[in-house]
């Protein structure tokens, strides 16, 4: 192995690693209707193609889920409801 190659790092940590650094919860997939928080990220054994950033919320069952919208706490929280 070459001097000037890098250690590979799992897709599961690059995933984890921009999630934090752009401040998401964890993944959903709108189309199956599922999501995982950062802390059990990806139990399906790997993202589905249809995964997208996430933000947790409550559903209307009071469960955690997680969504593909920040919820409007948030963007109150944040100052800018347009977000």
């Amino acid at each position: 192995m070459s001097e000037n190659m890098t250690t590979a790092i799992p897709v599961k940590e690059i995933v984890a690693n921009y999630l934090r650094l752009y401040g998401y919860d964890g993944l959903c997939c709108p189309a199956y209707e599922c999501g995982c928080f950062l802390g059990d990220l990806m139990p399906c054994d790997g993202p589905n193609p249809g995964c997208v950033p996430g933000y947790a919320a409550k559903n209307d069952d009071g469960d955690d889920i997680i969504q593909q919208e920040k919820p409007r706490w948030a963007r109150k929280v944040a100052g800018n409801e347009n977000s």
